[in-house]
């Protein structure tokens, strides 16, 4: 708990596959693109942030992003809640959604 309130948790979500991307659409929402036929929205709670680095326009890299929280149990349940949405597929090509 106190490496929370001073620092703060961080989890990093990559996408691995052609044409997954994800994408800050504003401080309170994201979007991804999975492979399906549409994107889906994901709006983020209240007591986590995303890094400055994730709300830039032209980012290089759209298939990694950053996620700050003082609560650790509300972040991993935020994150593996977007893993379950498109799990690593291991048999087949490895893609899907990571977190590092």
């Amino acid at each position: 708990m106190v490496v929370g309130v001073t620092e703060g948790f961080k989890k990093q979500v990559k996408l691995v596959g052609i044409g997954y991307k994800i994408i800050a659409t504003s401080e309170s929402s994201i979007t991804l693109n999975l492979g399906f036929s549409h994107p889906i929205e994901i709006e983020i709670p209240a007591n986590i942030n995303l890094t400055a680095e994730a709300l830039k326009e032209n980012k290089a890299d759209q298939s990694q992003i950053e996620f700050k929280s003082t609560s650790l149990v509300d972040l991993n349940n935020f994150v593996y809640s977007i893993k379950r949405i498109r799990p690593i597929n291991k048999s087949f090509k490895g893609t899907g959604v990571t977190i590092i």
